[in-house]
């Protein structure tokens, strides 16, 4: 729908010149159709709390944000440069949290122990990885609480409820389909430097 189209553009910030060749935009707005736009990152307080399936974009590529918080190193930039700014792809099956508890993890707790989106785009930024327990890692307090203000600063998502199952097939289909840069896996283009920048972090903790 038109509508739908104008949220989509607003929530990315589409640059329709990269879009209209290959089609991409149509494709996309096409499998989000049904989704939900977050005014912004403290759109948490309308979301359910019930199983579904979100998508993380940047607000802007050009250039790669960095105001008023931790820049993205230049040699990073490559890779979160996309046309379509689509982050991470993700879903929450939980049924008493749902898409509200998933949402506020990445957005407001200051805490990337268990929270693969903000671990790797804490890596991104440089973030130095600290213990959190026997084999879990996370970032020190000041880190993670500039983690934090960086998302909310330049991150925007959309969302739509979904049956437990129907979300888990949906979400591989849309990673397999996009290829988010900080999703690994299904991801037949999986970025391979993050994979590395995730296993050298952990090695460091070893040592």
């Amino acid at each position: 729908s038109c509508f739908f189209k104008e949220c989509f553009r607003q929530c990315v910030c589409f640059s329709p010149a990269g879009f209209d060749a290959d089609g991409r935009e149509q494709r996309m707005a096409y499998d989000f159709i049904d989704y939900k736009l977050a005014k912004d990152w403290q759109g948490s307080e309308d979301i359910p709390a019930k199983p579904g399936i979100y998508a993380v974009f940047l607000k802007n590529t050009e250039p790669v944000p960095e105001e008023n918080t931790e820049p993205v190193p230049e040699d990073w930039h490559g890779h979160l440069k996309r046309a379509d700014h689509l982050l991470y792809i993700g879903r929450s099956a939980d049924v008493e949290n749902g898409l509200k508890g998933r949402l506020e993890m990445h957005f407001l707790k200051n805490s990337s122990t268990a929270d693969t989106f903000r671990r790797s785009l804490g890596l991104i930024l440089k973030f130095r990885p600290v213990k959190a327990g026997k084999s879990r890692w996370r970032f020190c307090d000041i880190s993670e609480q500039t983690l934090t203000e960086w998302i909310q600063k330049n991150c925007q998502y959309i969302f739509c409820e979904a049956d437990p199952d129907d979300a888990a097939s949906d979400e591989i289909r849309l990673i397999v389909k996009h290829t988010p840069p900080l999703n690994i896996d299904c991801n037949p283009k999986k970025n391979k430097r993050l994979i590395q920048a995730r296993k050298d972090a952990k090695a460091s903790l070893c040592t």
